[in-house]
């Protein structure tokens, strides 16, 4: 299970590198952001699908239980910003440069 963590990172890590470098040569480093951003989501989500995820948080009630994960709350955290990132996209290219 490390070994399949490990590459899924090192996967990650490449894939966000090449896609970065690639969409800021072409349409500029705003746009490479937001894209580097919208990958993470992707892989996250590919994480879950896959079932590489830990358990943070079990919450047992009458009814059942539930089990909240850290890629969960990534998640919760992270598309918002994406989001964010993509409809302030003309300040965030001020920012950047």
């Amino acid at each position: 299970m490390e070994l399949v963590a490990a590459a899924a990172l090192a996967a990650f890590m490449l894939s966000i590198t090449y896609a970065f470098v690639k969409i800021a040569e072409r349409q500029g480093i705003a746009k490479a952001f937001i894209a580097a951003l919208i990958l993470a989501d992707l892989f996250v989500i590919l994480l879950m699908l896959l079932g590489i995820d830990r358990p943070l948080i079990i919450i047992k009630t009458r009814l059942g239980s539930t089990t909240i994960t850290y890629l969960q709350v990534f998640l919760l955290l992270k598309v918002p910003f994406t989001i964010w990132s993509i409809v302030n996209r003309e300040q965030l290219r001020r920012i950047l440069g």
